[in-house]
């Protein structure tokens, strides 16, 4: 359901593009984020808010991602 994720694996991109390793990190980082993202709102929605927001903090699992998916974006952009 993901608006990006539709885009990403969607037809707007060639199929020769999908073969780049660009490509292929922003996929694989994007599926990494969306991992990190449920454990935070799992833990959300379980009530755990503090554990949530931390979950969230500098050198978390979903910081770690999101910077890593940000930079693999900025990349792969420079690259087309």
């Amino acid at each position: 359901q993901c608006q990006f994720g539709k885009w990403l694996y969607g037809e707007q991109i060639s199929g020769e593009e999908k073969q780049t390793e660009n490509y292929r990190a922003v996929q694989r980082l994007h599926a990494q984020f969306h991992e990190a993202a449920s454990t935070v709102a799992q833990l959300a929605i379980s009530g755990q808010r503090e554990a949530a927001e931390n979950a969230m903090n500098a050198g978390s699992d979903y910081a770690r991602i999101s910077s890593a998916l940000t930079a693999a974006l900025n990349t792969w952009s420079a690259a087309v």
